[in-house]
């Protein structure tokens, strides 16, 4: 009995949980259709919320510095091998 139960109520989870996925991703695509921004953008922050994850490169936060990091990079990265083939 207690199984049965168990089973039961782990299903019944999975089916709310997948009808909830299945809900907002209609939302989503009817505003998408419509093309209705402040709806599509209302949904998907209310089901995924506004998280904004902290870049750290190297261990710097600034995006100022990452920039500049990558910059450096980026520019030893693309020089010219051979000058004579420029």
């Amino acid at each position: 009995m207690y199984w049965k139960a168990k089973a039961a109520c782990k299903l019944a989870l999975r089916q709310a949980e997948n009808t909830n996925i299945m809900s907002v991703s209609n939302d989503l695509d009817d505003y998408l259709l419509e093309k209705d921004q402040c709806g599509f953008w209302r949904t998907w922050s209310a089901k995924f919320g506004n998280k904004h994850a902290m870049s750290v490169v190297d261990g710097e936060q600034d995006a100022e510095t990452i920039a500049d990091r990558f910059d450096d990079l980026f520019e030893t990265a693309c020089t010219v091998n051979n000058e004579l083939m420029s």
